[in-house]
């Protein structure tokens, strides 16, 4: 998992979340490393991480969520996502941080303005059977004006699901 700061050509890479490791790197546009640590702020492993608006934000398997505002040098943890998901994949875009997984093997999503407060969709997503999202096999990006979601090959479902605002997804 991976994220990039494009004004600053920073980037931050977490460890694999079934690794059992809670590290980061960061490194700057030659690839070469800047730092690394490990996240002491949170008590589960990171799953997804998205640059957006001036902040780093890390969502870890449990809904943990963490923040940095000066490039991945210190971290603040927030507020929790709510529920018992396993969280995934997160991603920035149209002015929101959005991300998938799973919860009683029904695909779910939240999203947040600020990476602070969290709403989470316990609906749209859910309606497809066997469409999980979840923190080792979910997918997330956004593009063209659109998040796009999908379960990783091998997963047993061949669906696409796309949404404007990380809230109201549609399956195709």
């Amino acid at each position: 998992h991976l994220a990039t700061d494009p004004t600053s050509d920073i980037s931050i890479a977490l460890s694999q979340p079934f690794s059992n490791q809670n590290k980061w790197v960061k490194t700057n546009s030659d690839g070469s490393t800047q730092s690394s640590g490990t996240f002491s702020s949170t008590n589960q492993y990171p799953a997804g991480i998205a640059y957006g608006n001036g902040k780093w934000i890390v969502v870890t398997r449990a809904g943990e969520v963490a923040y940095s505002t000066d490039g991945g040098s210190n971290w603040t943890e927030t507020a929790s996502i709510s529920g018992t998901a396993s969280w995934g994949h997160m991603v920035y875009g149209n002015g929101r941080f959005v991300v998938v997984g799973e919860d009683s093997s029904a695909a779910t999503s939240a999203y947040s303005f600020d990476g602070i407060t969290w709403y989470r969709d316990d609906t749209n997503l859910g309606l497809l059977p066997n469409s999980n999202l979840g923190y080792n096999s979910g997918r997330v990006i956004y593009h063209n004006g659109e998040f796009i979601a999908w379960p990783q090959a091998g997963s047993g479902s061949k669906t696409v699901a796309r949404s404007k605002d990380g809230w109201a997804w549609t399956w195709f």
